[in-house]
């Protein structure tokens, strides 16, 4: 690859790392009980810090953290974009996907 599409791609996939949503939860938990959730972990290629990686098609881990009993994850969105703030630059998308997944989630955008 040259020197300016892989500093791209190396950028793209450390936007990737770092912007990772998780977008719904769900507790069994009374409401006045729920907690607060977080992203923890999140990881690109099994790496936290994607810089080189050549896979046209990374994968995405995360592990959630939360101070509440019984949470689980019902739903992930990830967004790869340019930009940190998201202001643009938005390269894909994943919307809202139902489901628990969080470990080698692959990107399935415009090839990067």
């Amino acid at each position: 690859m040259r020197k300016t599409h892989v500093k791209r791609f190396a950028s793209l996939l450390l936007m990737m790392a770092l912007l990772l949503q998780i977008s719904a939860f769900t507790t069994v938990a009374a409401p006045s009980e729920a907690g607060t959730f977080s992203v923890a972990a999140p990881k690109t290629e099994n790496t936290v810090t994607p810089l080189g990686i050549d896979a046209f098609t990374p994968r995405f881990s995360w592990q959630m953290e939360t101070d509440a009993y019984n949470m689980k994850q019902t739903a992930y969105q990830i967004v790869v974009a340019t930009d940190p703030a998201l202001a643009g630059g938005v390269v894909w998308n994943s919307d809202k996907v139902s489901g628990d997944e969080s470990v080698n989630v692959y990107y399935a955008g415009a090839p990067l």
